[in-house]
């Protein structure tokens, strides 16, 4: 009898597909009152923040979540769905506005031909008692005004070439909901791309080549998922790929009533119980980051939920190419509760830094 045939290792992106996802949790559903006064705290800490080129535009963001209020969206909206894991509207909530905002423009010209004095009309705040009719025009014109974003944005961008190595050098911004994690995130990946293409000194990116670059972009954007970590490890997995780092800045979580709070954090949380605060996770897995460092005591890392043989085919992938993840941290919250929260940071020994706000 033959000893059974050792089975090749699956790619990583497949046994990622394979392993069974956490259960979804039950979303919490804000409403009225608790849903306007959620929506204007979020957005009162997304102002106060200070993003730079690793996060994503905080406008559209802003723009999105802006519409889920009741009085921002004309009550046409039943609420807002938070996810308790990111303390930040649902994926299916982000995903109706921006339904709502493709349709806005088919909304308004449906409502002005069946009523020419729709634009008369609509002059002026919304009301519950408002004809749905009439709240729902107001909600589509107020969309058609707004920068909401698309499902995913990608910028590609070229560094150079080595026309004797074939390769040409580029950086690939990808910014999207990441759906892992419920949080808007922006991915920033350096690679390089060994093609025969790529033989010129004085490259262009015009016509096939654009097309062919845009296609190895797109490939990227595909496998910058879950955390830089991991999307490092999967983007090596394509061809004449060779990564150099992945940044990744998310806005979010939000921390308070609405989300599990982080361990780190939940002495503190019992004692102010109506702290609101707003993380801006970083992290970066880099060739040149040489050993790992982890200042981030608030977002989980994707790892954490794997089985231990899929954490054993991350461990070996880094050290066939042999990077490092860095991971840090800075909270935005109120001036109230400032002073608590990085008094309970300073406990567990975090350099987590937190930043009030008026």
């Amino acid at each position: 009898m033959h000893p059974p045939a050792v089975a090749p290792p699956r790619p990583l992106a497949q046994r990622l597909s394979l392993e069974t996802a956490p259960a979804p949790r039950e979303p919490v559903l804000l409403q009225g009152r608790r849903a306007e006064s959620y929506v204007r705290g979020l957005l009162r800490l997304l102002e106060a923040a200070r993003f730079n080129r690793s996060f994503p535009d905080p406008a559209p963001v802003t723009a999105v979540y802006g519409f889920l209020g009741p009085r921002r969206n004309h009550y046409v909206l039943d609420g807002v769905e938070v996810d308790p894991r990111s303390g930040l509207p649902t994926e299916a909530a982000v995903t109706r506005v921006q339904l709502d905002a493709a349709a806005a423009q088919t909304v308004v010209d449906r409502s002005e031909f069946v009523n020419p004095d729709y634009p008369r009309l609509a002059k002026g705040a919304s009301r519950p008692g408002d004809p749905r009719s009439l709240r729902a025009y107001r909600y589509a014109k107020a969309l058609l005004e707004a920068p909401i974003p698309g499902a995913y944005a990608l910028e590609l961008g070229l560094r150079g070439v080595d026309p004797e190595q074939d390769t040409a050098y580029f950086v690939t911004r990808v910014d999207r909901l990441d759906r892992a994690s419920g949080v808007f995130a922006r991915y920033t990946i350096r690679y390089s791309h060994r093609d025969e293409r790529w033989t010129r000194p004085r490259l262009r990116l015009l016509g096939e080549d654009l097309e062919h670059a845009e296609e190895v972009a797109q490939g990227v954007a595909c496998a910058s998922l879950r955390d830089a970590e991991i999307a490092f490890l999967l983007v090596s997995e394509l061809e004449g790929v060779r990564v150099e780092s992945v940044t990744r800045g998310c806005i979010g979580p939000l921390i308070g009533e609405a989300a599990d709070p982080p361990p780190a954090l939940a002495p503190v949380l019992e004692k102010h119980p109506d702290s609101l605060a707003l993380a801006l996770a970083h992290e970066r897995a880099a060739l040149e980051v040489f050993e790992d460092r982890d200042g981030d005591p608030i977002s989980p890392r994707d790892r954490d939920v794997l089985s231990e043989e899929l954490v054993a085919q991350l461990d070996r992938g880094r050290a066939d190419l042999g990077f490092g993840v860095a991971r840090t941290c800075k909270l935005v919250c109120s001036a109230l509760c400032s002073e608590a929260l990085q008094a309970g940071l300073s406990e567990i020994g975090s350099p987590c830094v937190v930043h009030p706000h008026d």
